[in-house]
């Protein structure tokens, strides 16, 4: 009886950590857009290395580096535009 309850906690545990990563990506997503191939300012491919790295920490790409290097000089890689 109680590995049933236990069962039964663990799927409620997995369910409610799913909709929270759901969330989470929305956010994410909601503040910096989606990930794109190609950058938002030059319009070069963004290397493969780069969307690996941006997939496995969960924060979208849109600028190359060289791009994203100029814009964190001028600060404005992290200003949202409707500010």
């Amino acid at each position: 009886m109680f590995e049933r309850e236990a069962d039964e906690l663990d799927q409620a545990s997995l369910a409610t950590i799913e909709q929270i990563e759901m969330s989470i990506s929305g956010i994410r997503e909601k503040l910096h857009g989606e990930t794109v191939d190609t950058c938002v300012d030059c319009g070069q491919p963004i290397p493969e290395e780069r969307l690996a790295a941006a997939m496995r920490s969960g924060i979208p790409v849109q600028r190359c580096i060289h791009c994203a290097a100029l814009a964190e000089r001028k600060g404005t890689l992290y200003r949202r535009d409707d500010d």
